[in-house]
């Protein structure tokens, strides 16, 4: 006769619960942004420059101001 203890005994494991709705990180809070490159302030430097002429450094200030807000 087998003892009780030596029989494999069942695990009644707890019934899995569903994981918790987790928002993304980038929902959550926005995430701040990049600075510009100075390709980019370079770029819309141009551009400035194309649409109205003005001085290089004028451009450049406007072009970082645009650029970061």
């Amino acid at each position: 006769m087998a003892k009780s203890s030596d029989a494999p005994k069942k695990s009644r494991a707890a019934p899995k619960k569903a994981p918790k709705a987790v928002a993304p990180p980038e929902a959550a809070a926005p995430a701040p942004s990049a600075p510009p490159t100075p390709e980019a302030i370079r770029r819309r430097a141009y551009e400035l420059w194309l649409e109205n002429g003005g001085s290089a450094t004028e451009n450049w200030l406007e072009a970082e101001r645009q650029l970061r807000s």
